[in-house]
């Protein structure tokens, strides 16, 4: 299979699913420095399935609030315009990631599995080190594989050429991806994101999940890396790339953290995880 160039990587990413319409408002409305807690309730209150979700979410035990909250205005003044504004990107995102992505080994939801789990591991890891970005944190790792849809059928062309690599190389998947197609996810994931128009902020971390020593502000892309190895160690879609998967313990310097904080954090995830999809999916 030929290598691709930027512009065949390009023209293949704006084939992807649209980002949905909700979750493009979304963005648009948190990039405003004018935007309200009314600017964002009246974007989210346009999709009914969705502010049922979100509603839904914040009142799991997730947030073990102390009362119920039943309309976005209460969940804002509870939670703030960041946590609300990020739980809606990510539930909006859900029939996306459910998709496929079986060059990579992964069937229908198992993505979104993988997402939901390295988001609740990210949030976790961020709580610890910087708890007003946990948010944040959550989405960049629900989305960090979007690239995954943009590559899949191109890694299932020539699977078998990157599995033999891998195998008797002993490389990641991702680099040998990288070298026989011409991109790795994280880059198509970095086009996805410049497409969709997304803030720094979550292209850094699909950009440089894998690499997050080479970021320009490695903060994010550290939370995301370490997150996603924990998904990984428990099993949280593996699929084809995960048995390879090469592990940056700088990311645990650079966040000043220490195995043993990393085991607590997946002693605690598939609980998170199960509570969170079920409240998502409903």
């Amino acid at each position: 299979m030929p290598v691709l160039s930027l512009d065949d990587l390009t023209r293949q990413v704006l084939q992807l699913p649209a980002l949905p319409q909700t979750a493009a408002a979304i963005i648009e409305v948190s990039s405003s420095s004018k935007a309200s807690a009314r600017d964002l309730k009246q974007v989210i209150s346009t999709d009914q399935a969705l502010v049922t979700k979100v509603l839904r979410v914040v009142n799991s035990p997730l947030y073990a609030l102390r009362q119920r909250v039943t309309t976005l205005t209460h969940a804002i003044a509870m939670l703030g315009f960041d946590a609300v504004k990020n739980l809606a990107l990510a539930a909006s995102m859900s029939k996306l990631l459910g998709a496929p992505a079986d060059g990579y080994g992964l069937k229908p939801g198992r993505l979104w599995l993988h997402s939901i789990a390295v988001g609740c591991a990210a949030k976790s890891i961020v709580e610890i080190v910087q708890r007003d970005r946990a948010e944040e944190a959550f989405v960049a790792g629900v989305i960090h594989d979007v690239g995954k849809l943009a590559l899949h059928v191109y890694v299932r062309g020539c699977y078998n050429e990157i599995m033999e690599r891998v195998e008797k190389e002993g490389l990641p998947f991702d680099e040998v991806e990288r070298e026989v197609i011409g991109f790795s996810h994280a880059q198509a994931g970095e086009a996805v994101a410049t497409a969709w128009r997304l803030p720094d902020v979550l292209t850094e971390p699909m950009r440089w999940h894998h690499q997050p020593g080479l970021a320009a502000d490695p903060f994010m892309p550290s939370v995301v890396h370490l997150a996603d190895v924990v998904a990984l160690s428990l099993g949280y879609g593996v699929g084809s790339e995960g048995l390879t998967y090469r592990f940056h313990d700088s990311a645990l310097v650079a966040l000043k953290l220490t195995y043993s904080v990393m085991d607590q954090i997946a002693v605690a995830l598939p609980a998170q995880v199960a509570r969170m999809t079920e409240s998502i999916e409903g």
